[in-house]
């Protein structure tokens, strides 16, 4: 019987070189040493889509909290009588800000955020800036030690704010403002006084010649008239063109020898109305 004998040496360098050269499995063994590289790349894109996904809402809330402000919107932060003057407007910065987290509080993902906001009023211009940064989980990121994402954003809003007024009334009501408003009126006050006197005189301690009660009854419409009901009607006016509250302040005084204080500077348009009803004819001795 024949025997064949295998030597080692010869047999396991040929195996090796046979194996190194054998490219039929080529794909699977690359595929195995790169799957690991894939998954993370994977991975990372799902993080950073997460992440954007989240910087999105974060800017619509930013861009929301900006236009809120510069449009005055905010009216329980009473943000008109905040904007009379120029530099920056604390009280509008924190309206900003809270409006951001509130838009914001539905959101899940963020681990932190916090917000901050400028705004600058310049003339008839308000700049608002609402910025943040933020900080959220990252899942297939973590397997590589970075365990949060880090997100930064700002929102920027302009507007032009409308013309802050105060109205200061100095009104006359001395003697001159009891004559007879119209030609018609005139010619009622002649008709119907012994001396045919065109002046409503307000001579109240002069029993029988106090004109100006006798003009009342005989329905004519004096100066003094006149200036009380254009008087009220301006606060009428002021009311309906404002566009946000506090934008028109009224003080009313009226003069002759000396001032006398009818309504004191006032946002309250409507009691500024009811204090122009005292306006009234001077009185003067007999």
């Amino acid at each position: 019987m024949n025997r064949r004998s295998i030597s080692a040496t010869g047999f396991v360098p040929k195996q090796v070189a046979a194996f190194g050269n054998d490219t039929r499995g080529a794909v699977a063994i690359i595929f195995s040493l790169c799957l690991f590289m894939l998954l993370a790349l994977i991975g990372g894109a799902v993080d950073l889509g997460t992440a954007y996904r989240q910087r999105d809402m974060q800017l619509t809330a930013a861009d929301a909290a900006s236009l809120s402000v510069v449009a005055n919107g905010s009216d329980s932060y009473n943000l008109a009588a905040a904007m009379t003057t120029d530099g920056p407007v604390a009280r509008a910065e924190a309206a900003a800000k809270a409006t951001f987290l509130g838009e914001i509080a539905d959101q899940d993902g963020p681990i932190s955020v916090v917000p901050s906001a400028t705004v600058i009023k310049q003339g008839a211009t308000v700049t608002a800036t609402v910025s943040f940064t933020a900080k959220i989980p990252s899942h297939f990121r973590g397997l590589f030690g970075m365990d949060t994402i880090a997100l930064t954003g700002h929102a920027t809003s302009v507007n032009g704010t409308p013309a802050f007024i105060d109205f200061y009334l100095l009104l006359d009501n001395s003697p001159s403002m009891g004559i007879a408003a119209t030609p018609g009126d005139i010619a009622t006050m002649v008709a119907g006084t012994p001396e045919q006197c065109a002046f409503a005189c307000h001579e109240a301690d002069k029993e029988g010649h106090d004109y100006y009660t006798k003009a009342h009854d005989l329905g004519v419409t004096t100066r003094i008239d006149v200036l009380r009901q254009a008087t009220q009607k301006l606060m009428d006016t002021a009311s309906t063109t404002a566009s946000v509250p506090g934008q028109f302040r009224m003080s009313i005084d009226t003069f002759n020898i000396d001032l006398h204080a009818i309504s004191p500077l006032t946002t309250d348009l409507a009691a500024a109305k009811v204090d122009a009803a005292a306006i009234d004819l001077m009185e003067v001795p007999a």
